[in-house]
């Protein structure tokens, strides 16, 4: 291309017949490397002027015939917009930050949304600026007047960027500058924030909830969403801190929906609302489909947060269903482990227990071998309607695979209880009425105690982890829960043994500050037992609790 100078001087000649400011509205927008070195936008209008000029054509055609070629330059050149990747084989990283903080001051300021044309044009806008020196001024002092009066709003975000520039570049924009980024705020799409009710999209991976909403604004444009990816180095303190700055963030009155992957992110609303101060609403096993539900839902429709959650929840649970197309067969559900028989005759029962409670339909376990799945897979679809599998390892079908993990930890139960159920929205099971808790410590207390009864305990303690919870406003992941009984009944069985733990290490202060709740809720026990625990075995529960409130 020529050089900036001689582009200025021809852009100051063709902005009379050019005097509107093109905004640019495709779903993407990237300019090729070849349109930046084998065409010049500058050369071919300053030909097409001369050429009309020499014709003799009146001021107005040339404007139309003009705006026309510009028009056709942008469509055959400025396309394909991806993302920001792109704009760095253009632009300095440096200046791609910076603007992407003057987006988030413009869009608190003005309380409006823009996607990711933002950068784009802004970018763009201030690195030519740096580039080319001070651009010749097109604008006329009652024009900038006029601006400020029509805009005052975005004018003054303008001015706000101009500040923001002198502190990172030690520059100064001159007026007409700040004339013109207010001027690409008006023409930029924006959608009112006002009263949306906010998205947040949580999933274990570097990268995962971010693609998911990617896809999703770039389909349906802007929305009040947000994304946080979290990969396994993240500390669950952390990932907890970093959702409620968020979820602070995205409130604008209506709370926030948050959409996760895993069924141990939903057991924290409880906390999240008490921390961030936010009506928060949760679903789990999020899927792209989910979220552009999710942000329909919310863009185009006035509801409530409990509306929507409990709409996409159904959609989401009838789109399960959808999936059951073998009619006319009997219902199913596999159990999966390694050798087919040990943990999956365990996950059977458990599954038998969850079935009996959550439908009177006859739906059988099959018990398979994960290393049989190749053979026995074909033979069980042929004759069973699949609704869901359990267990070691994923068989792939178009039906839900629970993990073992997901199993144990909560989430696998109550989603299985849901399908089973025809996708009915209930509420969670108290946690004292959690079978999967009860089946697992029953097995293990009845395997270990000598004086205790295992059943009169486990009824003790499960009635004890839900006084702890509703004392704490929280709700425990089932590990927590299980950790917590099999160590207190163990604890009560070593107070008949005569044989307490001793605790010889100097307490947290955390540690202390839980130790009267402990005493206050196991008090029950120790009546109803005749039996006290030591002021040791206490300080050991005390410290479970404040790792599972930490973590919770």
């Amino acid at each position: 291309m020529g050089c900036s100078r001689d582009n200025l001087a021809r852009a100051m000649v063709i902005s009379k017949y050019v005097d509107v400011v093109t905004v640019i509205h495709p779903e993407a927008v990237a300019v090729t490397p070849e349109a930046s070195t084998d065409y010049n936008i500058y050369d071919a209008l300053d030909k097409k002027l001369v050429v009309l000029e020499n014709e003799g054509l009146s001021h107005s055609l040339i404007k139309k015939t003009m705006m026309r070629e510009l028009q056709l330059y942008l469509k055959k050149y400025v396309k394909n917009y991806d993302s920001t990747s792109n704009l760095l084989n253009f632009v300095d990283k440096a200046i791609v930050d910076f603007v992407n903080q003057l987006k988030e001051i413009a869009e608190a300021e003005m309380r409006v949304k823009f996607d990711r044309r933002f950068t784009y044009f802004f970018a763009m806008h201030i690195d030519a600026y740096f580039s080319r020196g001070e651009k010749v001024n097109l604008l006329v002092a009652q024009e900038i007047e006029n601006l400020k009066k029509e805009h005052p709003l975005e004018y003054q975000v303008a001015e706000r960027f101009r500040v923001e520039i002198s502190k990172v570049f030690h520059h100064e924009l001159p007026d007409v500058e700040v004339a013109y980024l207010a001027m690409l705020l008006v023409n930029m799409d924006t959608e009112s924030l006002d009263q949306k009710i906010g998205i947040l999209v949580a999933a274990h991976g570097n990268s995962t909830a971010t693609s998911m909403v990617n896809v999703v604004t770039d389909l349906l444009g802007v929305a009040q969403i947000d994304s946080l990816d979290m990969p396994l180095s993240m500390s669950p303190q952390q990932m907890f801190e970093e959702v409620v700055e968020k979820v602070k963030k995205l409130d604008l009155g209506k709370g926030v929906l948050l959409l996760v992957d895993m069924g141990s992110l939903s057991m924290i609303e409880p906390k999240l609302i008490k921390a961030s101060g936010v009506e928060v609403k949760i679903i789990s096993n999020v899927t792209t489909v989910m979220v552009l539900d999710a942000v329909r839902k919310t863009n185009y429709t006035d509801r409530t947060l409990v509306n929507v959650y409990d709409s996409v929840k159904r959609d989401f649970l009838a789109s399960v269903r959808a999936q059951k197309t073998s009619k006319g067969k009997p219902k199913a559900i596999l159990s999966i482990c390694t050798t087919g028989s040990g943990t999956a005759k365990k996950i059977e029962v458990l599954l038998n227990d969850i079935i009996d409670r959550a439908t009177d339909e006859d739906v059988r376990v099959l018990t398979i071998s994960a290393l049989k799945i190749k053979e026995e897979i074909p033979k069980i679809l042929e004759n069973y309607q699949v609704l869901a599998s359990v267990g070691t390892k994923n068989p792939n079908l178009e039906a839900p695979f629970i993990s073992l993990e997901r199993l144990i930890e909560g989430s696998g139960g109550n989603m299985l209880h849901q399908i089973l159920s025809e996708g009915e929205v209930t509420e969670v099971e108290n946690q004292s009425q959690n079978f999967v808790i009860r089946d697992l410590c029953e097995d293990m207390l009845e395997a270990h105690l000598v004086y205790l009864n295992p059943k009169l305990i486990l009824d003790f303690l499960l009635n004890w982890t839900d006084a702890v919870q509703q004392a704490c406003q929280m709700n425990f992941q089932n590990t927590t829960l299980i950790k917590l009984i099999i160590h207190s009944a163990f604890a009560f069985e070593r107070v008949i043994k005569e044989n307490p733990l001793r605790y010889e290490d100097t307490p947290s202060a955390a540690s202390l500050e839980c130790l009267p709740l402990v005493a206050s809720t196991l008090s029950t026990i120790e009546n109803g037992l005749n039996l006290s625990l030591s002021e040791g075995e206490k300080m050991f529960i005390s410290e479970i609790l404040v790792e599972a409130i930490s973590v919770s």
